[in-house]
Protein backbone atom coordinates (compact mmCIF):
# COMPACT_ATOMS: atom_id res chain seq x y z
CA UNK A 1 0.00 0.00 0.00
CA UNK A 2 3.28 2.24 0.49
CA UNK A 3 4.60 1.87 -3.04
CA UNK A 4 1.74 4.43 -4.75
CA UNK A 5 1.91 7.17 -1.94
CA UNK A 6 5.76 6.50 -1.70
CA UNK A 7 6.11 6.78 -5.96
CA UNK A 8 3.77 9.97 -6.14
CA UNK A 9 5.71 11.73 -3.38
CA UNK A 10 9.25 10.50 -4.66
CA UNK A 11 8.04 11.81 -8.03
CA UNK A 12 7.32 15.23 -6.17
CA UNK A 13 10.06 15.77 -4.95
CA UNK A 14 12.82 14.95 -7.31
CA UNK A 15 10.68 17.30 -9.42
CA UNK A 16 10.93 20.02 -6.76
CA UNK A 17 14.99 19.41 -6.36
CA UNK A 18 15.69 19.34 -9.79
CA UNK A 19 13.73 22.52 -10.42
CA UNK A 20 15.86 24.21 -7.27
CA UNK A 21 19.27 22.64 -8.97
CA UNK A 22 18.00 23.93 -12.29
CA UNK A 23 17.72 27.70 -10.90
CA UNK A 24 20.85 27.21 -8.73
CA UNK A 25 18.80 27.95 -5.62
CA UNK A 26 20.09 24.76 -3.85
CA UNK A 27 23.67 22.83 -4.07
CA UNK A 28 22.92 19.03 -3.34
CA UNK A 29 25.88 17.15 -3.53
CA UNK A 30 25.94 13.82 -6.10
CA UNK A 31 29.16 12.49 -5.94
CA UNK A 32 28.16 9.62 -7.94
CA UNK A 33 26.60 11.85 -10.84
CA UNK A 34 29.13 14.74 -10.45
CA UNK A 35 31.90 11.96 -11.02
CA UNK A 36 30.60 10.34 -13.91
CA UNK A 37 29.67 13.65 -15.18
CA UNK A 38 33.56 14.96 -14.65
CA UNK A 39 34.56 11.22 -16.58
CA UNK A 40 32.50 11.91 -19.55
CA UNK A 41 33.87 15.35 -20.08
CA UNK A 42 37.15 13.83 -19.65
CA UNK A 43 36.30 11.46 -22.84
CA UNK A 44 34.37 13.42 -24.84
CA UNK A 45 35.92 16.60 -24.91
CA UNK A 46 39.61 15.78 -24.16
CA UNK A 47 39.67 17.98 -20.98
CA UNK A 48 41.34 17.31 -17.69
CA UNK A 49 44.13 15.33 -16.73
CA UNK A 50 44.69 11.53 -17.36
CA UNK A 51 46.98 11.18 -15.23
CA UNK A 52 45.67 10.83 -11.79
CA UNK A 53 42.47 9.26 -13.35
CA UNK A 54 44.97 5.82 -15.00
CA UNK A 55 46.54 6.14 -11.24
CA UNK A 56 43.09 5.79 -9.67
CA UNK A 57 41.91 3.10 -12.05
CA UNK A 58 45.24 1.42 -10.82
CA UNK A 59 44.64 2.10 -7.58
CA UNK A 60 41.06 0.50 -7.94
CA UNK A 61 42.24 -2.88 -9.41
CA UNK A 62 44.99 -2.85 -6.36
CA UNK A 63 42.04 -2.28 -3.70
CA UNK A 64 40.14 -4.58 -5.38
CA UNK A 65 42.63 -7.53 -5.77
CA UNK A 66 43.79 -7.00 -2.44
CA UNK A 67 40.50 -5.93 -0.14
CA UNK A 68 37.72 -7.15 -2.60
CA UNK A 69 36.07 -4.07 -1.86
CA UNK A 70 37.15 -1.62 -4.17
CA UNK A 71 33.89 -0.42 -5.00
CA UNK A 72 33.18 0.65 -1.37
CA UNK A 73 37.19 1.66 -1.58
CA UNK A 74 35.83 4.02 -4.47
CA UNK A 75 33.07 5.79 -3.27
CA UNK A 76 35.03 6.29 -0.23
CA UNK A 77 37.53 8.47 -2.74
CA UNK A 78 34.71 10.82 -3.45
CA UNK A 79 32.58 11.22 -0.81
CA UNK A 80 33.66 13.76 1.95
CA UNK A 81 34.90 12.75 5.35
CA UNK A 82 31.95 13.64 7.39
CA UNK A 83 30.29 11.23 5.07
CA UNK A 84 32.66 8.52 5.21
CA UNK A 85 33.88 8.54 9.26
CA UNK A 86 30.53 7.49 10.60
CA UNK A 87 30.45 4.53 8.03
CA UNK A 88 34.43 3.63 8.92
CA UNK A 89 33.98 4.21 12.36
CA UNK A 90 30.45 1.96 12.25
CA UNK A 91 32.30 -0.54 10.02
CA UNK A 92 35.43 -1.07 12.13
CA UNK A 93 33.53 -1.04 15.83
CA UNK A 94 31.32 -3.98 13.34
CA UNK A 95 34.21 -5.84 13.28
CA UNK A 96 35.96 -5.51 16.10
CA UNK A 97 31.93 -6.53 17.47
CA UNK A 98 31.90 -10.05 15.80
CA UNK A 99 35.77 -10.81 16.39
CA UNK A 100 35.41 -10.62 19.99
CA UNK A 101 31.78 -11.22 20.99
CA UNK A 102 30.19 -13.07 18.09
CA UNK A 103 32.81 -15.33 17.05
CA UNK A 104 33.60 -16.89 20.43
CA UNK A 105 29.76 -17.57 21.84
CA UNK A 106 29.21 -19.23 18.00
CA UNK A 107 32.13 -21.50 18.79
CA UNK A 108 30.95 -22.26 22.06
CA UNK A 109 28.04 -23.33 20.62
CA UNK A 110 29.35 -25.21 18.03
CA UNK A 111 31.30 -27.57 20.69
CA UNK A 112 28.27 -27.80 22.29
CA UNK A 113 25.67 -28.06 20.38
CA UNK A 114 26.87 -28.97 16.30
CA UNK A 115 27.67 -26.61 13.44
CA UNK A 116 23.91 -26.36 12.41
CA UNK A 117 22.69 -25.05 15.34
CA UNK A 118 25.86 -22.85 16.31
CA UNK A 119 24.97 -21.02 12.13
CA UNK A 120 21.10 -20.92 13.22
CA UNK A 121 22.26 -19.11 16.24
CA UNK A 122 25.06 -16.70 14.32
CA UNK A 123 22.09 -15.69 11.35
CA UNK A 124 19.98 -14.98 14.22
CA UNK A 125 21.89 -12.76 16.06
CA UNK A 126 23.02 -11.03 12.89
CA UNK A 127 19.37 -10.50 11.84
CA UNK A 128 18.47 -8.86 15.07
CA UNK A 129 21.52 -6.57 14.63
CA UNK A 130 19.91 -5.40 10.57
CA UNK A 131 16.86 -5.56 12.94
CA UNK A 132 17.95 -2.99 15.17
CA UNK A 133 19.39 -0.57 12.52
CA UNK A 134 16.38 -1.29 10.04
CA UNK A 135 14.68 0.04 13.02
CA UNK A 136 17.02 3.05 14.02
CA UNK A 137 16.48 3.94 10.35
CA UNK A 138 12.51 3.82 10.18
CA UNK A 139 12.88 5.45 13.54
CA UNK A 140 14.67 8.69 12.35
CA UNK A 141 12.26 8.58 9.25
CA UNK A 142 9.15 7.94 11.53
CA UNK A 143 10.36 10.89 13.55
CA UNK A 144 11.11 13.29 11.00
CA UNK A 145 7.83 12.73 9.87
CA UNK A 146 6.13 14.03 13.20
CA UNK A 147 8.69 16.72 13.96
CA UNK A 148 7.71 18.38 10.63
CA UNK A 149 3.77 17.51 11.45
CA UNK A 150 4.31 19.82 14.66
CA UNK A 151 6.40 21.99 13.53
CA UNK A 152 3.50 22.63 11.07
CA UNK A 153 1.09 22.89 13.72
CA UNK A 154 3.02 25.73 15.12
CA UNK A 155 2.05 28.11 12.36
CA UNK A 156 -1.28 27.50 13.24
CA UNK A 157 -1.32 28.70 17.07
CA UNK A 158 -1.33 31.94 18.31
CA UNK A 159 1.86 31.69 20.63
CA UNK A 160 4.00 28.52 20.33
CA UNK A 161 6.79 30.17 22.75
CA UNK A 162 4.19 29.68 25.69
CA UNK A 163 4.95 26.99 28.22
CA UNK A 164 1.41 25.49 27.64
CA UNK A 165 1.99 25.02 23.84
CA UNK A 166 5.25 23.06 24.79
CA UNK A 167 3.75 20.67 27.14
CA UNK A 168 1.00 20.16 24.90
CA UNK A 169 3.49 18.99 22.10
CA UNK A 170 4.96 16.69 24.77
CA UNK A 171 2.10 15.31 25.67
CA UNK A 172 0.97 14.63 22.05
CA UNK A 173 3.99 13.77 21.18
CA UNK A 174 4.94 10.59 23.49
CA UNK A 175 0.76 9.84 22.91
CA UNK A 176 1.21 9.50 19.54
CA UNK A 177 4.41 7.45 19.96
CA UNK A 178 2.58 5.42 22.71
CA UNK A 179 -0.27 4.63 20.61
CA UNK A 180 1.34 3.56 17.80
CA UNK A 181 3.55 1.17 19.98
CA UNK A 182 0.27 -0.50 21.08
CA UNK A 183 -1.18 -0.61 17.99
CA UNK A 184 1.75 -2.18 16.46
CA UNK A 185 2.67 -4.44 19.80
CA UNK A 186 0.57 -7.75 17.90
CA UNK A 187 2.41 -8.07 14.98
CA UNK A 188 5.74 -7.54 17.19
CA UNK A 189 4.81 -10.42 19.70
CA UNK A 190 3.75 -12.39 16.64
CA UNK A 191 7.06 -11.92 14.41
CA UNK A 192 9.16 -13.00 17.87
CA UNK A 193 6.87 -16.12 18.02
CA UNK A 194 7.75 -16.60 14.83
CA UNK A 195 11.26 -16.69 14.72
CA UNK A 196 11.47 -18.70 18.25
CA UNK A 197 10.13 -21.81 16.41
Amino acid sequence: MGVIPGAIIGAGVAIFLSKQLADGTIDLMAPQANAFATFSVIFAEGQGDLGPLALGFLLGMFVEWGTGMGTSFGLGMYLDVPHTLPMLIGGYSRDKWEDKRLRPKIEAIKEKEGATIAEKQRALILLSTFMVAAGLLTGEAFFGTESSILSFLDTLVADPDSRMWYFGRMFGFIGLNVSDWRRNLPSVQASRCHWRR
